[in-house]
């Protein structure tokens, strides 16, 4: 039996909390239009109508918020949209199809980005982590490095952020800038307001909340230039560390340490090229002609001149990969990382806190003080001075300081009459 009251307050304040699930009262006028009751006494006003055989309920409003008065015009007009053949829940609908920030990043963003890179076959999936705790993404076949570090940051920090299952419209600037405030690495925040940006650049937003929360709420970190620097007698006890390390030790514990040769020559070469280590680790024998390395760097197309020392070092290798060190596992693959050797390298030398990477920080730091600012960005094949400037002019303090006492004391000298000054002590 179907319940019709007027809308009114009198007779919606009437109205029984049904004992199980909703009961419903419809106007007596607008078809469909009605008041439903819950257990708990919420009323809600709906529209109960269908189009193209589909049945469909639009929720109106809540009682007491909106008037009955109210909730009947709105009744009214909806009415006549649907009589037009228009669906008021459209814009609902398309709503509800719209992309979460996970669904985009993976079928529109990281889609794109492959194809720009020419890997438009590459697919992803989504499988559990090593420690089981969350779906992470994955590439389904084998991938260059440079193409699977796409993944390394969605995968770390962005797949988790709350914002990651929201549609990509409800995602505000708040949210962005919540979620950032929970990593504690400079470094990491500017990487992720780097990688955040790009990735909502790509969508049709009208607004980027990532831009939005720049100028709002957050600002990228400033980050203090790493200062380790290699002194000449750390480095002497490095050359010592890696002959042990080539040659193989008895260690304390009675075991002996295996020679590790491929990965102290690698080790060897980052500190006489001042390469980042994965330029020497993926060497191909075919990559080098007259002694010259032709590579795809960060920077594009290079073609860099090796040193006598390095090409010591390959000319004495035998031919047993297509790369020059080989992973010692597989042979038709290069080796992926030299790190445990590197730590083992550290320990012989009595040294601690010291990365790969300082070898390139001591290269272009030395060619800085040796040479010119210019010089040492074309010895690291920096694209532009700035970035040496940057990042590895405050490993110079030592040597500027020497420098700005030596011109410090010329000037003392020429305000003091221009011949150099000798204490002659109190007599």
């Amino acid at each position: 039996m179907t319940n019709y009251i007027k809308f009114n307050k009198g007779n919606i304040d009437k109205l029984p909390n049904p004992d199980k699930r909703g009961a419903r009262y419809y106007h007596e006028e607008i078809k469909g239009l009605h008041i439903e009751v819950m257990p708990s006494g919420q009323k809600y006003y709906r529209l109960a109508y269908k189009m193209n055989g589909y049945q469909f309920w639009y929720k109106i409003g809540v009682y007491p918020e909106m008037t009955p008065a109210i909730a009947v015009d709105r009744g009214r007009d909806l009415k006549m949209l649907v009589a037009k053949g228009i669906n008021p829940q459209q814009a609902r609908l398309d709503k509800r199809q719209e992309l979460t920030f996970r669904e985009f990043y993976r079928t529109v963003f990281l889609t794109n980005k492959l194809g720009k890179l020419n890997y438009p076959d590459v697919k992803t999936v989504l499988v559990r982590n090593h420690s089981n705790t969350k779906d992470i993404l994955k590439f389904e076949k084998k991938v260059d490095k440079k193409i699977a570090k796409l993944l390394e940051v969605y995968n770390a920090h962005i797949h988790s952020a709350p914002f990651s299952r929201k549609q990509m419209s409800d995602i505000t600037y708040s949210d962005i800038s919540l979620f950032l405030r929970t990593i504690s690495s400079p470094s990491m925040v500017n990487r992720l307001i780097r990688e955040l940006r790009h990735i909502f650049n790509h969508s049709d937003l009208a607004v980027n909340p990532v831009k939005v929360a720049l100028t709002k709420s957050i600002s990228m970190q400033f980050v203090k230039p790493r200062t380790v620097k290699f002194k000449n007698e750390e480095m002497i006890k490095i050359g010592q560390a890696l002959k042990q390390i080539k040659e193989g030790y008895m260690q304390d514990n009675g075991f002996y340490y295996q020679p590790q040769r491929v990965q102290a020559n690698v080790i060897e070469i980052l500190s006489y090229e001042g390469f980042r280590p994965d330029e020497v680790m993926r060497m191909k024998w075919t990559d080098i002609v007259d002694n010259v390395y032709k590579l795809n760097s960060k920077s594009g197309y290079q073609e860099r001149q090796l040193t006598p020392q390095t090409m010591r070092i390959i000319n004495s290798l035998e031919r047993v990969s297509p790369y020059i060190f080989p992973s010692p596992t597989n042979r038709s693959e290069p080796i992926k990382s030299v790190r445990k050797v590197w730590l083992k390298v550290l320990e012989i030398a009595g040294l601690k806190d010291y990365q790969l990477k300082d070898f390139r920080n001591f290269y272009s730091s030395r060619a800085t003080a040796r040479f010119t600012l210019f010089d040492s960005s074309k010895m690291t094949y920096h694209a532009s001075t700035k970035v040496v400037e940057k990042n590895y002019s405050d490993l110079d303090r030592g040597e500027l300081a020497q420098k700005r006492n030596a011109l410090a004391e010329e000037i003392e000298n020429l305000l003091n009459g221009g011949g150099k000054l000798v204490n002659l002590g109190k007599k």
